[in-house]
């Protein structure tokens, strides 16, 4: 009764601190498939580089099918799992999430199989009832971080540290020891990982975008600084250099949650840090004490900066009605020339070209601050966690299996890699027909790693080889387009402006540390309510209808409402980690 009564308390409130645990921004549907190079993080001594506080060096055993990474059980072992539905996947004709060279393969190299007892679009709801019942799949998805709290309080998952120590495969092993043990230590308790965390991996934050063909049309200078931002939006709006008529054209495109994460796609936090203010994030102080960014004096000031452009018309005047679909529109369109999103938009705006076959942009890391500097939070490393059911057998099936499907998927396993080209051709969702669903693993530094593959390739005439196939077709793409971009087609488009252009852009950025990612108990209690007040006082202040002189006031009410108390136990981990 005690487990129950526990996990209802938290149900009623994982909706509200959802946001601030997920450590993602903007539409999570825009991000790209993952990229990723060759490459190993292993020390001469053969022992690898984790660095956890945890021991998680190799035990492998080949001799034994439950601790070889690769090897084939003797007799059939099915596990349940349950998935994210992922919504228009676009299977090539004869496949789905039960039939697909995934399955096959991890059927063929291990003799496991997958017994998918549910999936929905609303997944997380779901699996709340499944806890609830205790009813929960052998392995399955984790999308927040109270969940996993609420799993592990109440002894419903296992330890996975002895699975991880014999199974990880050399991918996964190289590309955890690029974020350092710090994506673990949320997930080990008592000396045991618990979870396994799917990589976030950096150089995610969001770039200025501008369309060089409306700046080279009215004469125009890049900008670098705010005031320079807002005087090339004005200029697009009154010049209409996309004719779209007189008052169409859309300054900033911006949609209605702007604030919050490095990463919030079609956001203002780029904005908001050429002030030094980091809202919604744990930052450090001047005395190395952490403190909430959205109640600071720098806050203050990037507050008023963003209801000014709001009262000039910069800011689009509909924003807090936008969803990030809306938001997307107004850049595929041709309706706005200006927004912040991360490396990867041509991605998710491949409708642009041939909507505006002539448009060109620029991409950059602006605006700076009065130092010079382009500044961020620094994100969230992991974005959701694989957990497996206390009592099932084989908790190692968990990372045998993520081993068979990304060497497929990276092409460390070419045949694997040919397999899955009917599911790359026919634009299949990449997480779709994977076993594991939206789990990722990636390498921290993937992004500026193909960046610097692409440009070799372009500018020198370098061909990639020591790579996956994957990587090698990206570079081949953006060469398309870069040598007659009046002949390549939509792909070539994509790779040049993200793979090459976007991801080089990433030179100089100076990353801000971020002291705490993820949820105390305080958050439990208070958190709905600091997070309404938060947002109605933000709106507010941006849309006219507050005071920027009412900010103190609001800080004293963020406080007294709970956040002093958040804001020790926020210290307190603090102090036990920096130790």
């Amino acid at each position: 009764m005690k487990k129950l009564v526990a996990l209802f308390v938290t149900l009623a409130m994982l909706l509200s601190v959802a946001a601030l645990l997920t450590g993602c921004g903007g539409e999570t549907d825009d991000v790209e498939d993952p990229v990723e190079t060759s490459g190993t993080n292993v020390d001469a001594s053969g022992e690898d580089e984790i660095g956890a506080s945890i021991d998680l060096r190799s035990t492998t055993d080949t001799s034994n099918p439950a601790t070889d990474p690769y090897g084939k059980y003797p007799e059939t072992v099915t596990f349940t799992t349950a998935r994210q539905m992922d919504v228009g996947a676009n299977f090539p004709e004869g496949m789905d999430v039960l039939n697909n060279p995934y399955i096959d393969a991890v059927y063929e190299k291990l003799n496991v199989e997958m017994d998918l007892q549910w999936q929905t679009a609303d997944y997380s709801t779901k699996l709340d009832m499944c806890i609830v019942g205790d009813d929960l799949p052998d392995i399955f998805w984790v999308d927040n971080y109270m969940t996993y709290r609420e799993l592990l309080d109440n002894d419903m998952i296992q330890p996975i540290t002895d699975a991880f120590r014999s199974c990880a495969g050399e991918y996964m092993r190289d590309c955890y020891a690029t974020y350092g043990g710090d994506i673990f230590e949320p997930y080990i308790e008592d000396g045991e990982l618990y979870a396994l965390p799917a990589t976030y991996n950096g150089y995610q934050q969001c770039l200025l975008w501008i369309r060089k063909d409306w700046l080279d049309a009215l004469g125009l200078e890049i900008p670098t600084t705010r005031d320079e931002l807002v005087e090339v939006a004005k200029a697009f709006m009154e010049k209409d250099p996309g004719g779209n008529g007189a008052g169409n054209t859309i300054g900033i495109a911006v949609q209605s949650t702007p604030l919050g994460a490095s990463n919030q796609n079609f956001g203002l936090d780029a904005i908001m840090a050429s002030f030094g203010a980091y809202p919604q994030q744990w930052i450090y102080d001047e005395n190395g004490n952490a403190v909430y960014g959205s109640i600071t004096e720098e806050a203050k000031q990037g507050l008023a900066y963003l209801a000014d452009l709001y009262r000039q018309g910069i800011i689009d005047p509909q924003f807090a009605t936008r969803d990030y679909s809306d938001a997307m529109g107004l850049i595929t369109s041709g309706r706005c020339g200006i927004c912040f999103y991360s490396w990867n938009l041509p991605y998710s705006a491949s409708e642009f070209l041939s909507a505006n076959p002539t448009g060109d942009w620029v991409v950059l890391e602006a605006p700076v601050n009065d130092a010079g500097e382009f500044t961020y939070a620094a994100l969230r490393p992991d974005n959701g966690v694989m957990c497996v059911r206390k009592g099932f057998e084989h908790p190692e099936i968990l990372i045998k299996v993520l081993n068979v499907e990304f060497d497929m998927w990276r092409g460390i396993d070419q045949e694997g890699y040919a397999a899955v080209q009917p599911l790359i051709e026919a634009g299949t969702t990449w997480t779709a027909p994977m076993l594991t669903g939206h789990f990722n693993l990636e390498y921290n530094d993937a992004v500026v790693r193909i960046g610097e593959l692409t440009a070799n390739y372009i500018e020198k005439g370098i061909t990639p080889t020591d790579t996956t196939e994957y990587n090698k077709q990206l570079c081949e793409n953006a060469k398309r387009y870069f040598d007659d971009p009046s002949v390549a087609d939509t792909e070539g488009w994509i790779c040049y402006m993200s793979r090459y252009i976007a991801s080089n852009s990433l030179k100089n950025s100076v990353e801000v540390p971020v002291a705490f990612h993820y949820a105390t108990d305080g958050m439990g209690l208070y958190w709905a309510t600091l997070e309404k007040l938060e947002d109605q006082y933000y709106m507010e202040v941006i849309t006219g209808s507050a005071s920027i002189d009412d900010f103190d006031s609001f800080v004293s009410q963020w406080k007294d409402l709970g956040g002093d108390v958040i804001t020790d136990e926020v210290q307190d981990y603090v102090d036990s980690h920096n130790k």
